[in-house]
């Protein structure tokens, strides 16, 4: 009798569960009309509809996208330079611009690990031919929504990484596996655009 209540209790026991890593998802991309109500994003300046027909280079891809962007802001952009020890804005209309290239990108810490990296400098060249480089808010960059006759999608010129140890206990950007704290700066995650091309004045 006592051999079987010992046995009862011994079952009755449950192993417990080996602990499980807590994991870290990247936030969610939000569409651009989602985010007008962020307070770091401000609101569109008119209610005119701009749209453009574009060409998207995504980075580390031979596969460009097509189709309509739509802003919903002064089709305006301003870029700054520091010469000397002034400072020197350049505005141009986007009926101008041919061509933007993002050449860098800002760095924005959001969590222990992750971190979120934004256009930071561009270069624009213009249908005349004019090429110019400088700094300032693309905002309206971040999120790329395109639409063709039959579908809608959004592309994206940020991305997210988290730096955190790896082999050897290493730190290294987890999604690019590199070791140095500044590689995307101006090195972004696959598929992340990174050109836009106007396809008519």
């Amino acid at each position: 009798m006592v051999f079987f209540t010992l046995w009862f209790l011994f079952l009755s026991v449950t192993t417990p569960a080996p602990p499980v890593e807590p994991s870290v998802s990247v936030p969610e991309i939000a569409w651009p009309e989602e985010t007008l109500n962020r307070k770091d994003v401000p609101p569109p300046t008119n209610n005119q509809l701009h749209v453009f027909r574009v060409r998207l280079f995504p980075y580390n891809s031979t596969q460009t996208k097509e189709g309509l962007w739509k802003l919903s802001r002064d089709a305006f952009l301003s870029l700054s330079n520091v010469s000397g020890q002034s400072l020197q804005t350049l505005t141009l209309s986007l009926y101008d611009v041919s061509e933007i290239f993002i050449l860098s990108w800002r760095i924005n810490r959001i969590s222990n690990t992750w971190h979120e990296f934004v256009p930071h400098r561009i270069r624009i060249i213009t249908w005349k031919g004019q090429t110019n480089e400088g700094e300032g808010d693309w905002r309206w960059l971040w999120y790329l929504p395109l639409e063709t006759e039959n579908s809608r999608w959004t592309n994206f010129s940020l991305f997210y990484d988290s730096w955190e140890k790896g082999v050897g206990d290493r730190l290294r950007w987890k999604h690019a596996q590199f070791p140095h704290f500044n590689y995307h700066f101006t090195t972004p995650l696959p598929g992340t655009i990174i050109h836009i091309q106007f396809l008519y004045p």
